[in-house]
């Protein structure tokens, strides 16, 4: 393969790879009947971590795919556009928001960058998507405007949260070399992860899906910022599929319907989401202000150690005597010529 292939396929595995994550989670959102709205999270990742041409044709692409998945799922081509458009607006209020003022494309993203994408590009998004969604029904409808509005703002709020601070960590996880692991144990550790989830999720009781904090904290302290966001996107991925089929802690309560369960597995994921990057960032952040405090410790010894031997050489030239060939000639041997 020529480098100028290689380049291409580097370039463009990240957008299929956030296009195909777009169509999943489109086909959770139709599953849940409009109760999720995670696909706008994926839009919006595309939006940031994507540049130029292939920005716009990633997200054509991922439009396109919802599109034909409303449309078969029996929403009408009208319906399906709408939605498409009210999706991409979420994300284009969330991606804007995010590189005006979180600093989104950085390389590293710390824990106060994660923060203020939550603060200032999530939650504002979610508040912007669900005044026009109230404002749209009460026009239709001539209902009140705050029902509406919080439902819609909850829904595309957590949706942006569970997705959108999880998949740039992950673009950005080969910023962080300290964590590399074998392929074996980071494998072993999320199908442990995985194997944890499906138990809890898929057996009678609510009493033992804590286990999945402390679980998911020692993923992403041991495989970093890159386990992080891959633990909880696999917790969130079983956590929905479970409350879609009817099992997990929120289908003990009869009188929760669809969207109550998953309002509250949205609820548990994006605790599971603040757990793992919150773990797996400040593990980040030690683990490179350990390194770069044994470089200038190294640093500092090799230079007092230069030093050290600068003085023991100068100190040996200061004993040594003079010989009579380097000494300078004196007023009493220079010849005085008449």
């Amino acid at each position: 393969m020529t480098a100028k292939t290689w380049g291409l396929v580097s370039r463009a595995l990240p957008a299929a790879v956030l296009v195909a994550s777009c169509w999943g989670a489109a086909s959770l959102d139709l599953a849940a009947g409009g109760a999720l709205s995670l696909a706008s999270g994926f839009l919006a990742a595309i939006l940031i971590l994507l540049e130029g041409p292939s920005r716009w044709i990633a997200a054509g692409v991922a439009l396109l795919g919802q599109t034909a998945l409303a449309f078969l799922n029996g929403a009408g081509l009208a319906g399906a556009l709408a939605g498409d458009l009210r999706s991409l607006a979420v994300a284009t209020v969330a991606a804007l928001l995010a590189l005006r003022f979180c600093g989104a494309r950085r390389r590293r993203l710390s824990l106060r960058v994660l923060g203020l994408i939550v603060v200032a590009a999530i939650v504002p998004a979610g508040v912007i998507a669900g005044a026009g969604d109230a404002v749209m029904k009460g026009a239709a409808a001539g209902s009140s405007f705050l029902d509406p509005w919080a439902t819609s703002a909850f829904r595309d709020g957590l949706g942006l949260a569970v997705v959108l601070p999880a998949a740039l960590l992950l673009a950005k996880s080969p910023r962080y070399g300290d964590f590399r692991r074998s392929m074996i144990e980071a494998a072993a550790l999320l199908a442990a992860l995985g194997g944890l989830t499906l138990a809890i999720f898929f057996a009678p009781g609510a009493s033992r899906f804590f286990l999945i904090f402390p679980a998911v904290t020692f993923v992403a302290l041991r495989l970093g910022p890159r386990g992080a966001a891959l633990g909880a996107f696999l917790v969130a991925a079983i956590a929905i599929l479970g409350a879609l089929m009817g099992h997990g802690p929120a289908a003990l309560d009869p009188r929760l319907g669809l969207a109550g369960r998953l309002g509250l597995t949205l609820i548990f994921a994006a605790a599971v989401h603040f757990t793992a990057l919150t773990a797996g960032g400040a593990q980040a952040d030690r683990t490179r202000l350990w390194r770069l405090l044994t470089a200038r410790d190294r640093a500092a010894r090799a230079a007092a150690a230069r030093a050290r031997k600068a003085e023991s050489e100068l100190a040996e030239m200061a004993l040594e005597p003079i010989d009579e060939v380097d000494r300078e000639p004196s007023l009493s041997t220079v010849p005085i010529q008449a």
